[in-house]
């Protein structure tokens, strides 16, 4: 017997020569090779195309392999080609799973395809490219939001007692700022005030009073650290006599993930007595997304986009959001703006990173009389910080990393509160005397009682901080353990300016009583910080 198979795009052709004594053998053989090539005839084919998710460039190479859902023996497997471009063919009709695997990308699954008999399928998928090479190994897109796994392993990488928030969860909970995003994690204090209607301060390692407030309790603050870059001033001089900064001034719209430094932590945050949390924003190439918010109190937009440039990467975000104090009154708000912007470019197989950030927030607020305190406020405050990062990778066991920053807090308030002490002063009058029949006028002082008043204070002055840290990462393995050794240079510079805080010695806004008065940011001496570390993380076996 003979069996030519001929197949093109118009007929398919079977030709069987068989002998006289064989006749019904035969006969069944072609109906079972009919029945085969007619399930050929009906299988359907899948192509597509693997595309970079955002520098929409083909990827040539990449593994794509068909799975069945419940069937773990079922594996078809094929390689894009130069352009992208890959196809199945001889897909019986089901529900099939298509992985696409390349290296320095994060793997991505296209789940559920159904597919029916004698149909062709076109399916594109794209891959976001890794940032680093121990990144989290599944990522995928999901309605904009980039949702990856995350390996978990029973016993911690870190020594020291972290708790992480990403970027997933924080799109979840729609929040505002920092402050909110602090709320998932359990046995953190902060002021419980959610939104920007107040001020709202971080302690780690605080705590809360019964009107929600953490300061007074700490020394240094808990340190709050963006990107690399400490924004707390270890000189800061507010008069509300709180350290470290308010959690209003981050949105939470470009925050890639929130690391809260809980135990003990390296010799590298050796100043941060208080805990820290440790902040990593969006930065890299990014499609542009713009999101609106509309709470019963609150209204925020935002808007983050990242591109090339020539070799460089540029990306940016810009945020708004007006938070209500009391709608039955006028101007009782506040407003933040927020600009972020970071140019960054890899060099050297990618081994040396650089990159430079600047950022600026200013919150306005206002606040009207609403009680019988006739409590007053508005402020003018912004913040403008620099850094600029070098990183480079001589090799994966030796690491050095070299970080810059000047920050600039610029504070420009004014408070007005009513209070109900009894002042006994001397207040300015003039009286008319005649003597020799000439009028004159005499200037004196006088006692006078006030039985309540309305104390003002006013701050205006700059915050300044300049810091340069240089660091060496080395890992050195033995036999029954590992050495991680970092040593590293850090060096301070705080420092403030200005007329101060300003209050009348007489009216006083703290109180008849109270012994507080007025003092100028230059009168205090600035504080210069130089810190030398080596540490020594030792793992392995011990017996």
């Amino acid at each position: 017997m003979e069996i030519k198979y001929i197949n093109d795009a118009c007929s398919i052709d079977l030709v069987i020569l068989y002998s006289k004594g064989e006749y019904m053998k035969k006969v069944l053989f072609g109906v079972l090779v009919g029945i085969f090539l007619s399930a050929q005839i009906l299988a359907s084919t899948i192509s597509g195309k693997v595309q970079c998710h955002m520098e929409k460039r083909s990827i040539p190479d990449a593994l794509v392999i068909l799975l069945k859902p419940g069937d773990a023996e079922f594996s078809r497997t094929v390689v894009s080609g130069t352009t992208g471009n890959f196809f199945i063919n001889n897909v019986e009709a089901g529900k099939y799973n298509i992985e696409v695997v390349k290296d320095g990308y994060y793997k991505n699954v296209f789940f559920d395809l159904m597919v029916e008999s004698d149909k062709d399928y076109t399916v594109n998928i794209k891959l976001l490219r890794k940032a680093k090479k121990d990144d989290t190994d599944y990522c995928f897109m999901l309605g904009g939001i980039e949702v990856c796994s995350e390996q978990k392993e029973l016993i911690p990488e870190d020594v020291v007692t972290t708790r992480k928030i990403s970027s997933g969860e924080i799109e979840h909970m729609q929040a505002t700022n920092l402050g909110d995003v602090l709320s998932l994690i359990p046995g953190v204090e902060k002021s419980r005030n959610p939104g920007l209607s107040s001020s709202n301060y971080v302690g780690i390692r605080a705590v809360a009073t019964g009107a929600g407030n953490v300061d007074g309790l700490e020394s240094f603050g808990t340190g709050i650290i963006v990107d690399g870059n400490e924004l707390s001033n270890d000189a800061g001089l507010g008069s509300d006599g709180r350290i470290g900064r308010d959690l209003r001034t981050l949105p939470a719209d470009n925050l890639e993930s929130v690391e809260v430094l809980a135990g003990i932590a390296s010799a590298e945050y050796s100043n941060l007595s208080s805990g820290a949390v440790s902040v990593k924003t969006k930065t890299g190439v990014m499609a542009p997304k713009i999101k609106f918010k509309f709470n019963p109190d609150t209204k925020e937009a935002s808007f983050i986009h990242g591109f090339n440039v020539f070799r460089n990467v540029f990306d940016y975000s810009a945020n708004w959001a007006r938070s209500e104090r009391d709608l039955r009154l006028e101007n009782d708000a506040v407003d933040r703006y927020y600009l972020k912007t970071n140019i960054s470019r890899k060099a050297f197989d990618d081994r040396l990173q650089a990159r430079l950030s600047t950022d600026y927030t200013q919150l306005i607020v206002n606040q009207e009389p609403e009680d019988e305190k006739k409590i007053r406020s508005f402020s003018r405050d912004y913040y403008l910080n620099n850094s600029f990062d070098l990183d480079f990778d001589k090799s994966n066991k030796i690491k050095y990393h070299s970080h810059f920053n000047v920050n600039l807090a610029r504070k420009q308030n004014h408070n007005e509160i009513w209070k109900s002490d009894m002042v006994i002063y001397d207040r300015d009058s003039t009286f008319t005397v005649i003597v020799d029949g000439v009028e004159a006028q005499i200037d004196s002082m006088i006692a006078d009682t006030a039985y309540g008043y309305v104390g003002e204070k006013d701050e205006i002055g700059k915050e300044w901080n300049i810091s340069g840290i240089l660091q060496r990462r080395q890992v050195i393995k033995t036999i029954n353990s590992q050495h991680s050794i970092l040593t590293g240079v850090n060096y301070r510079y705080d420092f403030n300016r200005g007329d101060g805080v300003i209050v009348d010695s007489v009216f006083n806004y703290y109180g008849a009583s109270s012994t507080k008065r007025s003092y100028t940011f230059d009168e205090f001496p600035d504080l210069k910080t130089l810190s030398i570390y080596i540490e020594d993380n030792i793992e392995g076996t011990f017996k």
